[in-house]
């Protein structure tokens, strides 16, 4: 947790200094962000609380009381886990939408990617913390009451879970395919594709993660098979939170490298004037101005 942290942070203040020296003043994505990562030190946080009295070890090894402050502290941490990612994911639109100013329709999609993330991790939190009555029999051993088939919630987090991982996917393939038929220089093409499409190991971490789901239904030892999920949950926001960071550090990157770093000769793309994607490009001038290597522009100093 704290070294997948700590990276992220870096990242982040990475970010901020860019956008500083740049354009003198943050965006709202950047405020998106800064909360993502506050979440995300939420989860740390109350995660720390759970490990000092028993996350992580059997239930065997722990007391009656220990146990359900555990269970109790990493339930509400995993929900901090859910609005660091899906917030962070909200900057990435903001950043697409600036760069490659898809068609209102398309736009609506990339919301859409959000607006159904929002609604699964709003469902599936409702459904496992509703799911017994009272609440507190899901976390407290003495309480006895009647709850519902704990694979109703299984089912919806594994769904959730997918979604956000498609998600991720999604939005880190639109901007690679948008630019490969971009009429910019092949190095230029290959470093802005990487940094836009780092949402690829966002997505894997999810994918794993759907893996690790089961075990948070598991009461018996809860402590100790749960730590799969949480471990994976912690990543999986830090990439999120990463991957909307890296395309917004290019000043950064240029004070150390140079400006020449992603220079290249501009390649004339056959595919423009059959290609979907490269139908949207060409009709965008400003889009292609964006990327030009013969006006020095970057993504930095647009955004």
């Amino acid at each position: 947790m704290y070294s997948s942290t700590t990276l992220s942070s870096l990242v982040v203040a990475g970010r901020l200094f860019s956008r500083h020296i740049k354009l003198g003043r943050w965006s709202a994505d950047d405020y998106i962000i800064l909360v993502s990562l506050a979440m995300a030190y939420s989860l740390v946080g109350i995660l720390t609380g759970a490990i000092s009295v028993g996350e992580g070890r059997h239930a065997a090894a722990l007391r009656v009381s220990e146990f359900d402050l555990a269970m109790f502290l990493t339930m509400i941490g995993m929900g901090m886990g859910v609005l660091s990612f899906t917030l962070a994911k909200a900057a990435v639109v903001i950043l697409l939408i600036k760069v490659l100013r898809p068609p209102p329709w398309h736009s609506r999609v990339l919301w859409g990617w959000i607006l159904g993330n929002g609604i699964f991790m709003v469902a599936m939190s409702a459904v496992y913390f509703l799911q017994c009555s009272p609440p507190q029999a899901l976390w407290k051993t003495e309480i006895k009451g009647e709850c519902w088939d704990p694979w109703i919630a299984n089912y919806l987090i594994i769904t959730g879970s997918a979604f956000s991982a498609l998600s991720d996917f999604y939005l880190a393939l639109y901007p690679a395919i948008s630019l490969w038929f971009m009429e910019i220089g092949m190095r230029k093409k290959i470093a802005l594709s990487a940094a836009l499409g780092f949402g690829v190991c966002a997505g894997a971490v999810a994918t794993f993660k759907c893996t690790t789901v089961p075990y948070f239904i598991d009461k018996t030892d809860f402590t100790y098979t749960t730590t799969g999920v949480v471990i994976w949950t912690i990543i999986e926001a830090n990439s999120v939170i990463i991957a909307a960071c890296i395309p917004m550090m290019m000043p950064l990157v240029e004070l150390w490298f140079g400006r020449n770093l992603l220079v290249g000769h501009a390649i004339p793309s056959p595919a423009l004037s059959t290609s979907t994607f490269g139908k949207l490009v060409s009709k965008d001038n400003k889009a292609q101005r964006y990327f030009s290597d013969s006006r020095g522009d970057d993504i930095g100093s647009r955004c």
